[in-house]
């Protein structure tokens, strides 16, 4: 049975006449227009999947709201219909992968909503549950990162202090300098589009979307024979989505990029891929023109990375880690000097939150390992682990990352799997990790590679301990063997 695959869905709501469909892109309810055809599609369908939002701010030309009677001219009703949507909206796909949204709010005059109380606080409620904030983000960096992305331009000139800005002034600043759009379908598809492919790049490259390997591979391997391709019906080069290793549906080619879609001599919509567009670009690098295929190349690499090689993920979350791991013992801890470049910072880490879906997890399972590590008791639950390294002992901290991401640690519990990694590096064989004791023990191994070897007088001390804390880790890792060996 094939695999199903689909296009990109654009949920549209405006206050007048449904659009104009558009090749390639489908329309959720084609298209919705008025509170009371809103309020009849929630009942008929509560959850809803869609890549694309475009709502109208203004609607005056709502006859069906109940407050038509007493309208104005410009109205900011379209911002409660966008609110409604984004809350029905499943961000989740059925194998815990996280699509993105690229979404706006059209006016033709959003500068006018500047003073709108009621507009203003639904706004700042809508703009807070669509923001996707990266790293150590507050509100505030989230929202001028998210407005420079999209607008190319900053929300505040550099000199700006936002010492002083208060969230309700950011937010009216944000909605009143969204630029003036009309309602045209084909404008709004290359509006959003270009958000949404360097959206899903980075929803790939942090592992919070994951490809079908073999199938993305493939689909690769064919690209780099084409010079373009037809879109005609139901067929193609697709983008296939899975658990990292098996795909579970794909996504058309021609629909993510149904902005360059032209027609050929014999009227065919055809998309060249060896055209280079800057707005194609990794998001990091916006104006570093590519082509389609290299597009592709750069998904499939960076979605292979994550899985292929999860040591190497860990590490960087060990980076990004290192100020910010603390213990109850502070410097005193058994080992120490080996954690030294864990402790640069005394100040309350917030390590559980600075850290994408897997990895939070990974970051659960480098705890795990350290705890056993710099003790003979080692941390086997959340709550010990909680007061060893000041962090978030909730499960569903580290839950959520963990069940999101089934190929790098299976259908384990956080506290399932914080119990296996203690018995994993006594050397115990029914440990029950599979293969997050792979990556894991790799990645531990390599991390004490980096760091500097002890003082000769303390040498022995550290081997031992090493040997009776870890031995599993010793035994499944020769590198670890030869790292102790070679510290003189």
């Amino acid at each position: 049975m094939m695999t199903e695959r689909r296009n990109l869905r654009l949920f549209y709501i405006d206050d007048r006449i449904p659009p104009v469909e558009m090749a390639h892109i489908d329309l959720v309810f084609k298209g919705l227009y008025g509170w009371q055809t809103h309020c009849r599609h929630i009942f008929a369908a509560p959850f809803l999947e869609f890549d694309l939002l475009s709502v109208d701010i203004n609607f005056s030309e709502d006859t069906t709201d109940p407050a038509s009677a007493d309208a104005d001219n410009n109205t900011t009703w379209g911002l409660i219909h966008a609110l409604t949507a984004l809350a029905r909206r499943q961000h989740h796909d059925r194998v815990r992968n996280r699509l993105p949204l690229a979404w706006e709010v059209r006016s033709v005059s959003p500068g006018t909503h500047r003073e709108d109380v009621e507009g203003l606080r639904t706004y700042g409620l809508l703009r807070t549950l669509a923001a996707m904030p990266k790293d150590g983000e507050n509100i505030f960096d989230c929202v001028m990162r998210e407005y420079e992305e999209s607008s190319r331009e900053a929300l505040y000139p550099a000199s700006h202090s936002l010492v002083d800005t208060k969230l309700d002034v950011l937010f009216a600043e944000d909605l009143a300098r969204q630029k003036s759009h009309g309602s045209e379908v084909r404008d709004i598809i290359d509006r959003l589009l270009c958000i949404w492919r360097r959206r899903f790049l980075e929803a790939v490259r942090t592992g919070t979307c994951r490809l079908g390997g073999s199938a993305a591979r493939n689909q690769l391997a064919y690209l780099k024979g084409q010079n373009h391709i037809v879109a005609v019906g139901d067929d193609g080069p697709f983008v296939p989505i899975g658990n990292g290793k098996d795909m579970e549906y794909g996504i058309w080619l021609v629909s993510i990029f149904a902005d360059k879609l032209r027609p050929d001599d014999q009227g065919r919509l055809t998309l060249a891929l060896n055209d280079r567009f800057a707005d194609l670009a990794y998001v990091e690098e916006p104006d570093d023109p590519v082509t389609i295929t290299e597009w592709y190349g750069q998904l499939v690499k960076m979605g292979s990375g994550a899985i292929s090689n999860p040591a190497t993920m860990l590490l960087k979350v060990i980076a990004r880690a290192n100020p910010l791991i603390v213990t109850d013992k502070g410097d005193k801890a058994p080992l120490g000097a080996l954690n030294h470049e864990l402790r640069s910072s005394k100040s309350e880490p917030r390590a559980n939150t600075l850290f994408d879906p897997p990895g939070r997890g990974m970051l659960l399972c480098f705890l795990c390992a350290l705890s056993v590590l710099e003790s003979d008791r080692p941390a086997r639950t959340l709550t010990g682990l909680g007061k060893q390294y000041k962090i978030d002992a909730n499960e569903r901290t580290w839950r959520d990352g963990i069940k999101s991401n089934p190929a790098l640690f299976g259908s384990l519990k956080p506290s399932e799997i914080a119990k296996g990694i203690v018995r994993a590096m006594k050397g115990e064989p029914e440990h029950d990790l599979g293969d997050i004791w792979i990556w894991l023990s790799e990645g531990v191994a390599r991390w004490i590679k980096t760091l500097p070897a002890p003082k000769p007088k303390d040498l022995s001390d550290w081997r031992n301990l090493i040997r009776r804390r870890a031995p599993g880790l010793i035994e499944d890792q020769p590198l670890l063997a030869e790292i102790l060996e070679d510290w003189k």
